[in-house]
């Protein structure tokens, strides 16, 4: 399809526009480096303390530098540099997003635990709470992994079902790892609880939505499914 003038002519402008802003933005003194924050804080003294930061430039300078040095600094395990223009870099430390949630047995607080399965702490406002809880658990030290090995393969699976069966993922309410033999999952709106394995979760809540879609069984008493045995599915009826 060709395109007609004026849209040609409206493409052309936009790259204009593009360009103008680019060197705006890399090469004049409009967006020079004026203020530091750091965790939201202003630094006052950055151009000392931050001295491999160029005065004279603003986006477009090199930041890697910036982020070699405060990783040197103690307990930071994670920076984030953003530019709020015109002229103000924004830093901010171990700003992690969690996999899931932490419930610690012990303090009764709760945690973050990202993609390795280390605790890390939350932020708040914290964006979105449809992330499964685990229960079971002591945390441990903070950005270090939890002492049950369970708890860094769980997460990794969970990644993995996230993207297979999202629907699902977002009704996943609690994972406890009491039972150092199983895992028991609770799913919004089902009466039962699900029995699974850490090192093959994806492929038990696989097998969970298959028996779920093609078998018309009656689970109106379970209260438990248990999905430990390939090849079998155990429903665990009554009250207990």
């Amino acid at each position: 399809m060709r395109m007609s003038t004026r849209m040609k002519l409206g493409l052309v402008a936009a790259s204009l526009i593009g360009v103008a802003l680019t060197v705006v933005v890399n090469y004049t003194a409009a967006c020079r480096l004026r203020e530091v924050t750091l965790d939201d804080v202003p630094v006052r003294d950055w151009p000392q303390r931050f001295a491999m930061l160029d005065t004279r430039q603003g986006p477009g300078q090199s930041l890697d530098s910036l982020a070699t040095r405060i990783l040197a600094d103690s307990g930071v395990y994670k920076v984030d540099l953003s530019w709020s223009l015109p002229h103000r870099l924004e830093i901010s430390t171990n700003r992690f997003m969690p996999e899931c949630f932490l419930l610690d047995n012990r303090t009764g607080r709760l945690f973050g635990v990202d993609d390795h399965g280390r605790v890390v702490p939350l932020i708040t406002p914290v964006e979105n709470w449809e992330r499964p809880v685990l229960t079971g658990l002591t945390a441990g030290k903070m950005f270090e992994r939890c002492a049950d090995a369970r708890v860094k393969v769980v997460v990794q699976q969970l990644r993995r079902s996230r993207d297979d069966h999202r629907d699902l993922y977002r009704l996943i309410e609690e994972i406890d790892f009491t039972d150092r033999f199983g895992l028991s999952m609770t799913v919004g709106g089902m009466p039962y609880r699900l029995k699974l394995r850490a090192e093959t979760l994806s492929e038990d809540l696989d097998r969970f939505v298959q028996f779920i879609t093609r078998y018309g069984v009656d689970l109106n008493e379970a209260r438990a499914l248990d999905f430990r045995f390939d090849k079998m599915v155990v429903c665990v009826r009554g009250k207990g």
